[in-house]
């Protein structure tokens, strides 16, 4: 049975590659590069082949389809891809100004419209 949608703020399933960093004076630190695969104006759940901890505050970094740099924080781990895999699942939390998050909205809106009709519907919504 597909479960209807609980979430404030919708998730669009996606593929975006992202860039990981922590956050400090100057560029940041690198940490890797991941991908999201749902998002939306709150959060996202990011496949990422490190550990991120809960609570500390890290940036994203896209460049597809519009150049982004998201601030957020790892509200939980969600698991990892298999025995055999290096990818660990974290659903985010991102902390957008209101001027980022009126941009966000807009790529979201692009992500929407390029999204399959049931994409995204009938997963486990936690």
């Amino acid at each position: 049975m597909i479960e209807p949608e609980r979430r404030e703020r919708p998730r669009h399933a996606c593929d975006l590659k992202v860039e990981v960093f922590l956050p400090d004076a100057g560029a940041g630190r690198h940490l890797g590069e991941g991908t999201l695969i749902d998002i939306s104006l709150g959060g996202g759940l990011l496949a990422f082949p490190g550990p991120l901890w809960q609570g500390i505050p890290y940036v994203l970094r896209l460049t597809r389809p519009v150049v982004a740099v998201l601030p957020c924080r790892v509200q939980r781990g969600a698991g990892v891809s298999g025995e055999n895999s290096t990818l660990r699942y974290f659903g985010l939390v991102f902390d957008l100004s209101p001027e980022q998050e009126g941009a966000f909205a807009v790529m979201l809106e692009i992500l929407a419209d390029r999204e399959p009709p049931e994409a995204g519907r009938g997963r486990s919504r936690s």
